[in-house]
């Protein structure tokens, strides 16, 4: 059960990190427009990880 929560903490970092990259580059390597839509879908994205 440990290793599963550290594996999750470790997930919810990446997806962390890797949406303030998207941001960041945002109008510049991606869409402004996509950046938007994939924000929004943050919850969406929390609720299926930990679903798995």
């Amino acid at each position: 059960m440990t290793g599963l929560l550290f594996i999750s903490s470790f997930a919810l970092a990446a997806v962390a990190t890797a949406v303030a990259i998207i941001q960041k580059e945002s109008g510049t390597h991606f869409a402004p427009e996509i950046v938007e839509a994939f924000v929004k879908c943050q919850n969406e994205i929390k609720k299926v990880m930990n679903e798995v």
